[in-house]
């Protein structure tokens, strides 16, 4: 069976907090008016409700908006690839980064983040609350979030910041020394252990004079409301970008359709399968009409989520789509800069002195985001973790000269070099 392969691999894991509006069109199958029993807008609505108020509301979309314009902006950079993103992930590892920020730095953080018209305790009192939600509110889906903060050892952060990510986030604190070789597996294994093995390198080696690094990680664990027959589960052909066909597992849908809703936007058409006790979903979006992945993530805002979550109406018909299993890594410095957020990697302009005063250009060096999804016929594993490392361009507190070095005798009224070495094993020198 050949399959059209502008399939959003990127697939969107939603919550939905919305009830159920009017539409006026379907893809392919039967639309039934009917709302689907235990679907967006029955008790989903009840599950949370007592979380809901206009502030967490307004916020959450904020969150969802900069996820859209994220995902545009890196579709538009690599548009024939796989990309997996969790904008959640992203935004709580930023989010703690920006209880140290301050001035234009600060502003320019809440703004590319889609929070300027709020408080920093209201985006913190937010994530907290949002956090808290999504880990109990589907009991059959396992979902899980977790941050971290390592400091250098010997450097005094701000009492106060790391109070606000550990109070908001949940934040576990320790102590590391960045410059030990042991210092990545540190930070590696307990990204490992918090994404059940998903993810198990976030970060190779640290940039030079890393102070600081703060890490979100997030798993999450589904299984389909209405689960996949493996028997039905057939070879296939699937598009890709250049036009080309190649071999996939096609999985099929269930005969029934209780828990399957649909709706046809304006640049393509949406399909949504629930999980567990359908809390948590996949939509599923296949362009229509000659639009292309590109052009049809130019309608993605908020606005129009809002308008197309409250269509979606349950849906009979034939389903078929992939199995696919990704593992997705980048460095995020580029896209947060087009984005609006580049003075915090600018050693010069940067301003986090509400985390560490020790430095006068300390700025963030890295921003490095992983991602893993597998999707079969029970349901979907996923993972993602992101890392921030802050540090100064400058010199360290503590200058241990433990490893090879250059050195240079010099005068210094003309700044003439009169000897100049490389040491690469000093020996066992004593009197």
């Amino acid at each position: 069976m050949r399959l059209f392969a502008a399939l959003l691999l990127a697939v969107l894991i939603s919550l939905s907090l919305s009830g159920c509006g009017e539409r006026a069109a379907s893809p392919e199958g039967s639309l039934q008016d009917a709302s689907v029993p235990g679907h967006p807008g029955g008790h989903q609505a009840e599950a949370v409700k007592h979380w809901e108020t206009p502030t967490r509301s307004k916020l959450a979309a904020s969150n969802n908006d900069f996820g859209f314009r994220l995902f545009r902006e890196l579709v538009a950079t690599t548009p024939d690839s796989n990309i997996v993103i969790s904008p959640l992930s992203v935004s709580l590892a930023l989010g703690m980064t920006m209880n140290g920020a301050n001035g234009q730095t600060f502003d320019d953080m809440r703004t590319t983040l889609g929070y300027s018209d709020y408080s920093l305790e209201a985006i913190n009192q937010c994530f907290e609350s949002l956090m808290r939600m999504l880990v109990h509110l589907d009991p059959e889906v396992q979902f899980e979030v977790a941050n971290a903060v390592w400091c250098q050892v010997g450097v005094p952060f701000k009492q106060p910041f790391l109070d606000a990510c550990s109070e908001f986030y949940d934040a576990e604190a320790d102590n590391i020394d960045f410059e030990s070789p042991d210092a990545p597996d540190i930070v590696n294994a307990w990204v490992a252990d918090k994404t059940h093995d998903k993810i198990t390198k976030i970060v190779k080696e640290f940039a030079p004079l890393t102070m600081i690094v703060l890490v979100n990680a997030i798993y999450f664990l589904g299984a389909w409301r209405e689960p996949l027959d493996p028997e039905k589960t057939h070879d296939g052909e699937f598009m890709l970008p250049d036009s080309t066909w190649r071999d996939v597992r096609m999985m099929v849908g269930p005969d029934s359709c209780n828990h399957y809703t649909a709706f046809a936007g304006p640049s393509f058409n949406a399909l949504d399968m629930a999980y567990g006790d359908s809390l948590f979903s996949m939509t599923i979006f296949l362009p229509s009409g000659g639009n292309t992945i590109t052009s049809m993530l130019e309608d993605f805002d908020q606005a129009n989520w809002s308008v197309w979550m409250a269509g979606f109406r349950r849906w009979c018909g034939d389903l078929v789509f992939p199995r696919f299993e990704v593992e997705y890594g980048l460095r995020m410095e580029n896209v947060l800069t087009t984005l609006g957020m580049g003075i915090i990697f600018d050693f010069r302009r940067a301003d986090f002195t509400k985390m560490c005063t020790c430095f006068n250009d300390f700025y963030i060096k890295k921003v490095m985001h992983k991602t893993y999804i597998r999707v079969d016929e029970r349901g979907t594993e996923a993972a993602a973790a992101t890392e921030v490392e802050g540090g100064p361009t400058g010199i360290p507190p503590q200058f241990r000269v433990n490893r090879p070095f250059v050195f240079v005798i010099r005068e210094n009224r003309l700044n003439t070099v009169v000897f100049m070495g490389q040491i690469t094993d000093p020996g066992y020198f004593t009197d």
